[in-house]
């Protein structure tokens, strides 16, 4: 009794901790999203483009301090308790070079794109300054690595809340762009002191000393790589296209797909929150039994497809009021990049079935083959098809890309192409008897 009590005490504690962590993924998703709103009817397409632009800017940027290492820290503080100084120390300065460089690139590449004097060049180079504070993420690995996501959603709760105070005041106060790039550093500074606050708080009167080891570095980005590269390749074909845009048709254009994109996009939180309650699971049923596994995989794309379809007819019906409600006349334009765009969440939900798979499997070099073949089709579509068709031409890149990254390039190769398979078989799942049942009846 004292054993089963012990269980139930620790599965409560771990689902009151995964609350946590999708929690604040959520209230972040509702918030960014309503800021998002404010800021596009404040600022306009065209200076809302330029932000956006911004952001796109700093997010292909960004991947230089990455490093892969996400999973990997938690893995080794989890494994190695005894050394969490030298793993936090180490991971931290790895971190900490990587967005300085970060930094150092992405001056150089505004130096040669823009004006010395242009609102672009000084609201991306503000905002790169966020890259500094962005080591400071190795805490929030250790909180969960300890299980403790509520510091971390109470860290990035206040940061994001003081941050879209700031950002409403400076709606009301009509003040000029620059000052929202402000506004988003202050968000970020904030974030790195109140992780350090809890941090320090947790460890109370023990000695911090972070130690910095060669041979762990050397380790870590050994381990680390794949990732990596998977992470450039997913960054390039995620933001290349608002780039792709600026370039060929300005940030008015980047502006218009901005919003259609966005509201796209605010769905694929949630076949990453289903499949991290399932991960573990499939795990175990895999070493236990091969055919149910299948079997489960099986329906898990069944449900990402059925999920993605009735999203997609969704926002094609409610695109028009959907866009004039929240952002506006100025935005009508973004009509049909949505309606485009948005059914690529067909094969971006299925894909988090099969990342998952990928893992399970140990296949890790098939996500960066596959990855790489979405970011250089993405690229090479962008460029044909932006200067044919203008804006709906980067959502036509956009959707065809991610369709060869997740679907198409599975059918390459002898590993992957179970895969390819299942996932056809998902595609006519609506002609399952049980299915057809359901929707025949009256």
């Amino acid at each position: 009794m004292k054993n089963i009590l012990k269980a139930i005490y620790s599965i409560k504690f771990y689902l009151k901790n995964i609350t946590w962590d999708i929690g604040e993924k959520i209230l972040r998703l509702v918030i960014s999203f309503f800021t998002t709103i404010l800021l596009a009817r404040y600022l306009g397409p065209d200076k809302f483009g330029v932000f956006s632009y911004s952001l796109s800017l700093i997010g292909l940027f960004q991947v230089f301090g990455h490093l892969g290492l996400s999973g990997i820290i938690i893995r080794e503080l989890v494994s190695n308790r005894n050394y969490e100084n030298k793993i936090l120390g180490t991971s931290f300065f790895l971190k900490l070079g990587g967005y300085i460089l970060a930094i150092i690139f992405l001056f150089i590449f505004t130096l040669f794109t823009e004006e010395y004097n242009s609102d672009t060049f000084w609201i991306s180079t503000i905002l790169s300054l966020t890259f500094l504070f962005r080591p400071f993420e190795v805490l929030d690995f250790w909180f969960k690595s300890h299980v403790l996501a509520k510091y971390n959603f109470q860290a990035k709760t206040l940061a994001l809340l003081i941050g879209t105070i700031i950002k409403v005041c400076l709606l009301f106060l009509s003040t000029s762009l620059i000052f929202f790039a402000f506004a988003n550093l202050t968000e970020a500074l904030l974030l790195a002191l109140g992780l350090l606050f809890f941090f320090f708080k947790l460890f109370k009167s023990k000695k911090i000393k972070l130690k910095f080891s060669f041979i762990l570095a050397k380790q870590l980005m050994l381990n680390g790589w794949k990732v990596f590269a998977g992470s450039i390749f997913a960054v390039l074909y995620l933001k290349m296209d608002q780039i792709m845009l600026k370039w060929y048709l300005g940030t008015e254009a980047v502006g218009v797909y901005s919003v259609a994109s966005r509201i796209s996009e605010v769905w694929y939180f949630f076949p990453s929150a289903i499949l991290m309650s399932f991960f573990p699971k499939l795990i175990n049923i895999k070493k236990e039994n091969s055919s149910l596994y299948q079997e489960r995989i099986q329906q898990l794309l069944d449900t990402m497809f059925i999920m993605a379809l009735i999203l997609s007819l969704l926002i094609n019906v409610s695109a028009k009021p959907l866009i004039t409600l929240f952002f506006g006349e100025l935005y009508i334009t973004s009509i049909p990049i949505l309606t485009i765009h948005i059914w690529a969440s067909i094969f971006i939900f299925m894909r988090e079935v099969f990342s998952k798979w990928l893992l399970i499997e140990n296949f890790l070099e098939y996500s960066i083959i596959t990855q790489g073949i979405g970011a250089i089709s993405n690229i090479a579509l962008n460029f044909w098809l932006i200067p044919i068709y203008g804006v709906k031409g980067a959502a036509f890149a956009t959707l065809i890309s991610y369709s060869f990254a997740s679907y198409f390039s599975l059918f390459l190769f002898k590993k992957t192409r179970p895969m390819f398979f299942m996932m056809s078989k998902s595609m006519f799942v609506l002609r399952k008897p049980w299915i057809s049942k359901i929707i025949s009846t009256k």
